[in-house]
């Protein structure tokens, strides 16, 4: 849990030293957002949990067991969301959240999630652009890959 609050610190600062100075976006409170997915809902909601999620990020992928676990033992009384949050020194992070994000546009966010975590050693850490990689997911998933394309353009 301390890695998840220290990685959450971590991306929190970055995010707001890159920010303009004077400017907030409409949402800046809200940590629930339209574009969040939401992994279970709870029944009998006492808590929400939101992991703030890079897809390149190592501490990420050393955390994604403990949250699956979490998800598991408390799916009844915790409400876990996944928010996308990809760190700026992360080559190919935004490609794999906007990939992620173009496979939840047709119900395979959860499919190309776990894809990413299983195959993060073959493509994080890589000074390469990955984008056609992860098409290569997309595809091996069965996605419409036109509606593919056209959201992840």
């Amino acid at each position: 849990m301390g890695l998840l609050v220290l990685a959450g610190t971590n991306g929190f600062a970055v995010a707001r030293n890159n920010a303009a100075p004077g400017t907030a976006p409409e949402d800046a409170g809200q940590v629930v957002r339209p574009n969040s997915r939401v992994l279970s809902q709870a029944p009998d909601e006492k808590a929400e949990l939101v992991e703030f999620l890079d897809f390149e990020c190592e501490a990420c992928l050393a955390a994604h067991p403990f949250v699956e676990e979490l998800r598991k033992e408390h799916g009844r009384t915790v409400t876990i969301v996944n928010r996308y949050f990809p760190l700026p020194g992360h080559r190919n992070s935004m490609n794999a959240a906007v990939a992620v994000g173009a496979a939840a546009q047709q119900g395979a966010y959860r499919q190309m999630d776990q894809k990413m975590f299983r195959t993060h050693q073959d493509w994080g850490g890589s000074a390469e652009d990955k984008s056609a990689v992860f098409r290569g997911f997309a595809r091996e998933l069965g996605l419409d890959m036109a509606a593919y394309d056209r959201a992840v353009a």
